[in-house]
């Protein structure tokens, strides 16, 4: 709904103003009390168009830990998708010390290391970030802010960037794992890989298999067990020969969780990256390119389903 209060003023004058006063014209001061009247119902919708305009506002985490790319790459499809709403970058003092919650419709957790993530965040942040999704708020966490929203995340076990532990926001009531696909390198696109993704939830508007750019992303254990929480996309059993950690046949990549009144999506995969801005140059990107180019279509849909979904008014 977007109304401008200059609409907002007219509907007034015209459809309840004038009509009204006709009724007191054969008095001066009954006309005065009756634009009295009046001009507090406007004041009081005009207040209340001006309290909705600004809700629309999606909030994109930016703290220690996030990456760039992930970072640049969302607002770029942000601005392209979702026009109407303002665009927000927020770090751990504003979580912490701002009224963000009033006035957002959505807050995105990127890509990057989720370890930096919990801790800054751990404690009040994720208690306010919780709280905000159980009243009806909306959240969307990419690759980190996918293990971020776990109850608990098993990372790269066994090797020296493990990370394992429990998680507090607990959007999704269960482990997250990972990687799945390839190994994870810290500052370099060597595990990059085009991870193709099933749709687990039947539409005819969908293109029913998608290839979307995969970076270190888990998969959601044992997700279609979970309570309220729905299974949206699967991986599709791929060999990536060598670095292939295991099969990854029907393992859940993209879940959505009802938390309280409120949503998370939570993607293992990075479907905010453009794959016509990736660098033909960079010897790991180049061989998926015409994969991901190819999906391109797909890929744009998914974002739309899952903006939508997150109750985002999305351009068509």
């Amino acid at each position: 709904m977007h109304i401008s209060s200059h609409c907002f003023y007219w509907f007034f004058q015209r459809l309840i103003f004038s009509p009204f006063c006709r009724l007191f014209m054969n008095t001066s001061h009954r006309t005065f009390f009756c634009r009295q009247i009046v001009n507090q119902i406007l004041l009081i919708g005009l207040l209340f168009v001006s309290a909705h305009l600004h809700a629309q506002k999606i909030y994109v985490y930016c703290g220690p830990g996030v990456a760039a790319d992930s970072l640049y790459q969302l607002r770029d499809m942000l601005r392209d998708l979702v026009p109407n709403y303002s665009l927000e970058c927020v770090d751990s003092k504003t979580i912490f010390s701002k009224d963000w919650e009033k006035d957002a419709s959505l807050l995105i957790v990127p890509g990057g290391a989720d370890r930096p993530y919990a801790h800054i965040l751990n404690g009040e942040g994720n208690r306010r970030i919780r709280a905000f999704v159980e009243g009806g708020g909306s959240y969307l966490g990419i690759c980190a802010g996918s293990y971020y929203a776990g109850e608990r995340i098993e990372f790269a076990r066994g090797e020296p960037i493990e990370v394992i532990g429990d998680r507090e926001l607990a959007f999704f009531p269960g482990l997250v794992r990972g990687p799945i696909l390839a190994p994870f390198v810290y500052g370099s696109h060597a595990g990059v890989r085009a991870a193709e993704l099933e749709w687990a939830v039947g539409s005819s508007d969908l293109t029913q298999r998608v290839s979307i750019l995969y970076n270190g992303g888990g998969y959601f254990v044992d997700a279609e067990l979970a309570p309220n929480t729905q299974v949206l996309l699967c991986y599709v059993d791929q060999s990536y020969n060598e670095d292939c950690c295991q099969s990854v046949k029907g393992e859940a990549a993209i879940i959505q969780c009802e938390v309280g009144k409120g949503i998370a999506i939570l993607s293992a995969v990075h479907p905010e990256f453009n794959p016509y801005q990736l660098s033909a140059e960079d010897p790991f990107l180049s061989p998926l390119l015409s994969c991901l180019c190819a999906s391109n279509h797909g890929r744009i849909e998914l974002l739309k389903q899952l903006l939508r979904r997150l109750r985002i008014e999305v351009e068509k």
